[in-house]
């Protein structure tokens, strides 16, 4: 069942615009500038999870969600 998504974003990057975003943030170990890319990166990452071919690779694509505490808790 697909819902709607109480956070709405400020700003909307555009799939390239994620890309280049998402790049640096893998490997980072800084914990603000993670927050605030996986912020900019919402509406993709939503999307990623809502498409079922993509999904399983979510982790992969975003590997901080399993060593930045608080990433799971910033959207609720």
């Amino acid at each position: 069942v697909r819902r709607q998504s109480q956070y709405v974003p400020k700003t909307t990057l555009s799939e390239d615009q994620c890309k280049e975003t998402i790049s640096p943030m893998k490997h980072s170990t800084d914990e603000d500038m993670v927050k605030k890319k996986m912020k900019l990166t919402f509406a993709y990452r939503r999307s990623l999870v809502l498409d079922s071919v993509q999904s399983s690779n979510i982790l992969s694509d975003f590997p901080r969600f399993k060593d930045v505490k608080g990433l799971v808790n910033i959207f609720t």
